[in-house]
């Protein structure tokens, strides 16, 4: 249900399916053989334990609003006719009622509900989300249970905000048998995504489950109870909203016609929200602040003569979702971002990042050392658009490890790193 999806060309995988602490380093880090980019790299699937931090079974009299945003105003993305107001979002009989109307509103032929969770409820990557919902149907109706960046208001799309996004539950109104499960990833205006279509019985007949589990390693997609997609590569990362809504017309499923009839209903039972607890599966991210959204909060930062105060800092120029870091100056310089990380149990981790950089620097890595095993590094200097790497398999025997970014540069020479995470596989 992405808002800027109409304006651009994006690369589709498409596939069917049926019902069938600090520390201070002593030197500048040497780098340590060749690695490769590993954004697509499968990494030991550890069974995540999920227990349960949230859940609105909409028994109630009215919406929640200390957890819900009744989305009021027309939807000015992907070409849509309808115009969103709290008049038709409501409760009944223990579900969640989001209605849509053939009328004049707001200046649009149609209004419909939408809701969604803004800051007061999110998730990130050791999460999973599960709806049970009844679908409406219909030429031209667009409904959506899905994640996307907190910075989306619902109503003019998100902008250098968007990427993440996860839909979970998203039909063609004219085609009620297919269920769209889709991951978006990279950075506006050159984002990507991948899509599984199920196709399974007339899903607006009945209320069904949909459910999605987003690991550090795959994002894997339920329809009652039963798996019917999983995404191991370029996984996202990112704070996401839940968003439940019906939109009309557009890209997706073009305009209503004569055999569209109204009012629609989608039906909500119950939003529920699972973390995982194992604490040693990739849904753990071991990293302070790997987002930059605090700064350089829980960072520690190495230069010659100290010199690093000027040379790394946070930033949202150039983003690929909100803030991240970068390494440069105006002159010459070398300066290591890095983390210590302690009472690691033995075993194998990832250390994964989104990077970007200028190129041409002497230096340019991301690496690992300090874990009881030869220093692990990656040359990043060559990834001029924001791509994810990673560097999977660093065997942990000394409880600890130290991550971070080294850079070795000249003037006007960049390094950006973003959603960094080191977890166990």
């Amino acid at each position: 249900m992405s808002f800027p999806r109409s304006l651009l060309a994006v690369s589709l995988v498409l596939t069917l399916a049926s019902c069938g602490q600090s520390s201070t380093p002593g030197g500048a880090p040497g780098q340590v053989g060749p690695e490769t980019a590993q954004g697509s790299t499968l990494h030991a699937q550890a069974t995540p334990v999920w227990t349960q931090v949230y859940s609105d079974e909409f028994n109630g009299t009215a919406l929640d609003t200390s957890k819900w945003i009744a989305v009021n105003g027309a939807a000015n993305v992907n070409g849509e006719l309808e115009y969103y107001t709290p008049e038709d979002v409501y409760l009944q009989n223990g579900t969640l009622v989001l209605r849509t109307q053939k009328r004049s509103f707001g200046g649009r032929g149609y209004s419909s509900g939408e809701v969604r969770s803004g800051n007061n409820v999110t998730v990130t990557r050791g999460s999973a989300v599960e709806w049970r919902t009844k679908v409406p149907k219909g030429k031209g109706i667009w409904p959506a249970n899905w994640l996307v960046s907190t910075g989306c208001d619902g109503i003019n799309g998100c902008g250098s905000a968007w990427p993440p996004e996860i839909d979970v539950m998203e039909l063609r109104g004219s085609q009620p048998t297919i269920n769209n499960m889709t991951h978006w990833w990279g950075t506006y205006p050159n984002q990507n995504y991948q899509t599984t279509q199920y196709a399974g019985p007339d899903f607006s007949q009945d209320f069904h489950t949909y459910r999605v589990e987003w690991l550090a390693d795959r994002i894997t997609f339920y329809i009652d109870g039963v798996q019917r997609a999983q995404h191991t590569a370029n996984i996202t990362t990112g704070t996401m909203q839940l968003v439940m809504n019906t939109a009309v017309g557009g890209m997706f499923d073009g305009n209503p016609d004569a055999s569209t009839t109204f009012p629609q209903y989608q039906l909500v039972d119950y939003v529920r929200v699972y973390r995982d607890t194992s604490g040693s599966t990739g849904g753990t991210n071991l990293v302070t602040n790997g987002t930059f959204d605090g700064g350089l909060s829980g960072w520690g930062v190495w230069s010659p003569n100290n010199a690093y105060q000027s040379t790394v800092f946070t930033e949202t120029y150039n983003g690929r979702n909100g803030a991240h870091a970068t390494e440069y100056s105006a002159s010459p310089y070398e300066v290591h971002t890095y983390q210590v990380k302690t009472g690691l149990a033995t075993g194998n981790y990832t250390l994964r990042a989104w990077v970007r950089s200028t190129g041409g620097q002497s230096v340019g890595e991301m690496l690992v050392k300090n874990f009881g095993g030869t220093q692990r590094s990656l040359d990043i200097r060559g990834y001029t658009n924001w791509t994810q790497v990673s560097i999977p398999n660093v065997y942990v025997t000394n409880g600890q490890a130290e991550i971070g970014f080294h850079t070795t540069a000249g003037a006007y020479q960049y390094l950006y790193f973003d959603d960094v995470e080191f977890f166990k596989q």
